[in-house]
Formats: C-alpha cells, structure tokens, sequence
C-alpha cells in the first residue's frame, strides 16, 4: 500500500501548477468519500494564507490517489475562521466525471427509423434499431447505450458484463443523467476511472473481486454496527410496461410467491416500466423476490487500515471489492458483502471509514419505492 505524499494542481489544458504537502504547506483534513453508483467527493483545507491558493482554479484539476476532481460545483471554497484566530481555506470537490452534467447530446440523437428526427436534446435508442456502436456492442445491450451517449464526450466505455436488452428514450437532460438512468434500467454497478476517463458498468453478480481481505474483531475493527431489514414480501405481482404482467408464462398467475423464509403470506407489487417482455419480467422479479422474503443485514464499521504496517502489506481492498465480516456477536454468521463506501485521509489511509452491504441492496431501495408507490 502507498501512501499518498501530495496532492497535485494541474491547470484545465492538463499543465502542472503546483504540489500541496502536508508538512510544507500546511494541507490537512485531506478526505476522499466514495459511493457506488452515488457521488465521489474530495475535501481538504489549506492554511488562507498560502501562495498556492490561486493556483486553485474554478477550472484547474486536483489529482489525488489516483483519481482527478473538479471544483466547478456549487460551495466549492469556504474561508473558516477558528476560535484560536487561524484562517483556513476549505475545498470541496467532485470526482470530474460529473463534468459530463454539463454536457448534452446535440442536436439529439435516434436509431429508431421511425423516429429518425427526434426533437432538439432527445435521446432515442431502441433495440430494434440501427447500430451506433460500429458493431463493438450488441444493439439493446447495456454497452450499445452507454457507448452511443459518451460519443464525442472526452469519455470511453470499458468493461460492461450487466445483461438484458432494452430500451432509452429521454430528452433534455444531460449525458451524466443519462449513463446513470443506463444504470437505472439494466442495473450493476458504475465504476469511474476519473484518470483515464473510462466509465464501466458491472454485474452485481460477476463482479464479485474477493482479495481475502477480513475485518476481524480484535485485529483491525473499531466499530461496527449492523442495521436488520424486516421488511419482508413473500408474494410480488409484478408489472412491467404498460401495465404488462407475467400470467402469460406462470400458470396464469400475476404474482409469484417464495415461502423459503416463512409461511406466513406478505404481498408486495413490484412495478418496472423499462421490461416489455412476461419471461424477463418475471426472471427479474424471482431474482429480487429471493433477497425481500427474507430479513437482509447492512454493516456500517469503522476499521484500523493496518496495511501501512509491513505485516499487513500483502492485504488489499478497494471500493466495490467483497470482504469478510468476522465478529461471532455482531455478525455471527461471518458473512461475505461488498465494500459500497469507503471514506479516508488521504494521508493517514487508516483513518478510514466503510460501509458493507448485500450486493442487491441498491435493487431492494428501488424495490422499497415501488412498494412505497
């Protein structure tokens, strides 16, 4: 594991500007907060005082482990005076791929041949279309989409595994809006390399990258608290586009049941305009119904990162990775869930925060509105 020694300021054209230390200019409180498919912050303060400061542009870019930030967001600098009278500049920053809320597709883009001349900012990809991947990517396909709305963007496609084919259609909103509605429709996991500008899409399923890494009570754990779901449904009608449903091919039901948990019925409706076919309506519903009819567990803990130290080299975890939970009281069944947020200094890597869910916890959410609904 490296520890990071500085963060470097590059101007908008890419040119280096300057280096913030820790120990020579005094930078502190230097925390990188990461969420799958949410947002990518970077805060840190310098002394107000420093010559550096205007190096630090609304447009410039701040490289840090790895990864590149932007400060052209709303509350981007605070000047903060202390009560022991010392002046501090406060930033805050995004990870840069939210420049792409800024940019829209002009003057709209259709594969539909029905619709080949859409309004000004519409977006129309249907899988029965033509090919706007120059054949890298099956029309309909996850990929397909994401790799026709980055076109001309500064931005690429890297590896895409989620499967389903359907279809998109919005207008008047930006391509960041659109790649996370992508997100939306065919589900997995965003995943920004804000260096290399590469945005890829993975399945909760496939991308399951397990290291080894444990959080052990009595070795690296601090903290650890584990909230209980309760919220359980045992029988789900589903809907799909315009009301479609499953009788078709389930025995001429509407609903599908799974008792594995109890015995006892709880009905939910489970609704998702964007599948327009029974069978895949019904896959997608058997597939979540298996998560809500039974109670489901988040962790949230705080951990000693003891990579620094030269017998803890050889371990390794990153945002999205699988760990092991190993706490015979608090998790006594030692489960194996994914690293959704990970907030550390950037300096001090082990001064460090993580939160672990079940890999669908972001499908039951959605699952929780449409029940709310």
């Amino acid at each position: 594991m490296n520890i990071t020694k500085y963060i470097e300021i590059k101007t908008v054209a890419g040119k280096r500007a300057a280096f913030l230390l820790p120990q020579a200019d005094g930078v502190k409180d230097a925390y990188i907060d990461r969420r799958l498919n949410n947002e990518h912050t970077f805060e840190f303060m310098l002394p107000a005082n420093s010559p550096k400061i205007n190096k630090i542009t609304p447009e410039c870019q701040i490289w840090a482990d790895g990864m590149v930030f932007t400060i052209l967001k709303d509350d981007a600098t605070e000047l903060v005076r202390y009560e022991e009278n010392k002046l501090w500049a406060k930033f805050r920053a995004e990870e840069r791929w939210v420049e792409l809320d800024t940019q829209y597709i002009e003057p709209y883009l259709s594969n539909d041949p029905s619709t080949p001349n859409p309004a000004d900012l519409a977006v129309i990809i249907v899988s029965g279309g033509s090919d706007l991947s120059g054949g890298k990517y099956p029309v309909g396909s996850a990929g397909h989409a994401l790799y026709a709305v980055l076109n001309g963007s500064g931005w690429s496609v890297g590896i895409v595994d989620i499967p389903g084919i359907h279809d998109l259609e919005m207008e008047k909103v930006s391509r960041l809006e659109l790649v996370k509605k992508i997100q939306n429709i065919w589900g997995g996991y965003l995943v920004w390399d804000s260096a290399n500008k590469i945005v890829h899409l993975r399945s909760e399923n496939i991308w399951q990258n397990y290291t080894g890494f444990q959080i052990r009570y009595k070795k690296n754990l601090k903290h650890i608290t584990r909230t209980q779901n309760n919220r359980i449904i045992t029988k789900l009608y589903c809907f799909g586009h315009d009301d479609l449903d499953i009788a078709s091919v389930n025995n001429g039901k509407k609903y599908i049941t799974n008792f594995s948990y109890t015995s006892r019925e709880y009905a939910g409706i489970y609704r998702n305009q964007d599948i327009y076919e029974p069978q895949e309506l019904k896959e997608k519903a058997e597939a979540e119904l298996s998560l809500i009819c039974r109670p489901r567990y988040t962790y949230r803990v705080k951990i000693a990162d003891l990579r620094t130290l030269p017998e803890y080299s050889h371990e390794d975890f990153a945002l999205g990775d699988m760990v092991d939970v190993i706490d015979d009281t608090v998790a006594p069944e030692n489960p194996r869930v994914r690293i959704i947020r990970h907030k550390y200094n950037i300096f001090k890597p082990w001064d460090c925060e993580l939160e672990l869910d079940d890999p669908e916890e972001r499908l039951i959410e959605k699952l929780k509105a449409s029940f709310d609904t």
